[in-house]
């Protein structure tokens, strides 16, 4: 930048100039203009895309531009859970808690968590962490069996629930991958992006031990889970 001076507005054209030779050797979303303002967008530029940061969406926009942009370029790699359901014992449930480091008040207090990345589009949260998309909300009450919450994720996919018509129950690891080391404002283990109503939810997954029924299911106002026998009053929040 020497022989700049003081001359702002040739500061700006530099940047410009280094910015367009640097994003002519890149294949993926690397040059990405903001405007902090509603400003005239200089003539070098104005075939790109940008955000408009001072708009409501802005920044929810230029957020989902950077993911991508990482994503394209190998730099977030999405945390695989698995979706396919099982018959779990205790045992084997304790297990998978301590491999994916998840918190439990009273198994793995000392687990970390994920660090999510959530991004709310209307009714569902999308979650770049685990690259999965949940409800934001539930089920409006409580279903006493898991024949109920089946029902439930079949009338979603009837219906095409957001547009969409793969939704299912989580898993028990998809399912505690949600639970926060910390409370929310409702007093719920679980981010605050998620109504407040569902603070227990019905898995995918059976009880080895129990009756061909028997689920496990994750309790966010206990912070932990539990086999769920039938029956029992607990939510669904569909995944997908």
């Amino acid at each position: 930048m020497e022989g700049l001076g003081k001359n702002p507005q040739g500061v700006v054209q530099w940047e410009i100039r280094e910015a367009l030779e640097i994003a002519k050797q890149k294949i993926n979303i690397y040059f990405l203009p903001v405007r902090l303002d509603d400003c005239e967008v200089p003539t070098q530029i104005k075939k790109y895309h940008w955000v408009d940061l001072y708009e409501d969406d802005g920044f929810e926009k230029l957020l989902s531009a950077v993911r991508k942009g990482m994503k394209e370029r190998g730099i977030i790699q999405p945390r695989k859970l698995r979706s396919k359901p099982a018959i779990l014992s205790r045992e084997q449930a304790d297990e998978m808690l301590k491999k994916q480091s998840f918190f439990e008040v009273q198994r793995n207090w000392l687990g970390t968590g994920l660090h999510h990345q959530y991004e709310v589009l209307g009714v569902i949260v999308k979650d770049h962490t685990t690259s999965l998309t949940w409800q934001q909300s539930g089920s409006k009450e409580a279903l006493h069996n898991y024949k109920d919450a089946e029902n439930y994720v079949q009338e979603l996919n009837d219906k095409k629930y957001a547009s969409f018509s793969d939704w299912r129950l989580p898993t028990l690891e998809e399912a505690m991958s949600l639970m926060e080391r910390d409370k929310n404002e409702a007093g719920l283990y679980i981010a605050s992006v998620f109504d407040k109503e569902q603070d227990r939810i019905w898995t995918a997954d059976r009880v080895a031990e129990g009756t061909a029924l028997d689920a496990w299911a994750v309790y966010f106002d206990l912070g932990f889970y539990y086999n769920a026998p039938v029956p029992n009053i607990t939510f669904v929040r569909a995944v997908r």
